[in-house]
């Protein structure tokens, strides 16, 4: 039975997601007219779009349409109702090009079944009812996994944040004390040439001194031995 629903819902020669993206840009693209006439009845189909950063409408996925199309065919009601008119809708595509035509002579066939207009309308409502619990399922779900993926990856966006803040502070740091290091040691450099030039200077007047009286001594002793016998 499943694949006679999926067959009703999604032309099989197209892929699920083809035949679904063409009836999104179709809706989309239609213009809004209303039909002359006779005032004819409609199903509103609620619609609500999750919240998401993601721009421009989203395409089917093969994957949630066919868990869509699985709960329609568990719940599908017994004898004719609006899965069995849709059948005949699909039966007679093929046959029948005007859509009104379709439409018309599918009731007249079930109708001998004892299905009417608003047994058709009511059987709807509950397809639709069934479509809105499996997204009430899926937004359960999903908002599951957002807290699960997406919170998880936030505390750790903080947590890097956190963690850059301190290693940017821990290196301004570090620059600071390089910088004061070099401001030291180029200044550890200067007092060395000049505690190098005061040490040699020192150096240097001793060495002056000692020549000096050296070489007195030396010239009295020279004297010594030349004067005195």
């Amino acid at each position: 039975m499943f694949k006679k629903i999926k067959k009703l819902f999604v032309v099989e020669e197209e892929s699920i997601d083809e035949k679904l993206e063409k009836v999104v840009n179709q809706q989309q693209t239609a213009p809004a007219t209303k039909p002359k006439g006779k005032k004819t009845e409609h199903i509103t189909v609620e619609t609500e779009v999750f919240d998401s950063n993601i721009t421009g409408p989203a395409k089917p996925a093969k994957k949630f349409t066919t868990i869509l199309l699985k709960a329609l065919n568990r719940n599908n009601l017994e004898g004719s109702d609006y899965l069995e008119f849709k059948d005949s809708l699909h039966s007679l595509k093929g046959v029948i090009e005007d859509e009104a035509t379709r439409f018309k002579s599918s009731y007249a066939v079930l109708s001998n079944n004892g299905v009417t207009k608003e047994k058709l309308i009511e059987t709807s409502k509950h397809y639709i009812d069934v479509l809105k619990e499996e997204k009430s399922n899926f937004e359960t779900t999903f908002r599951a996994q957002q807290a699960k993926q997406i919170k998880a990856r936030e505390d750790k966006i903080v947590k890097l944040t956190s963690g850059l803040e301190k290693k940017k502070n821990q290196l301004q740091k570090l620059i600071s004390d390089i910088e004061n290091m070099e401001t030291e040691l180029k200044n550890s450099k200067t007092e060395v040439n000049q505690v190098a030039g005061k040490v040699q200077l020192t150096k240097d007047q001793f060495m002056a001194s000692y020549h000096l009286i050296l070489e007195q001594i030396k010239q009295d002793v020279a004297n010594i031995k030349k004067y005195i016998s």
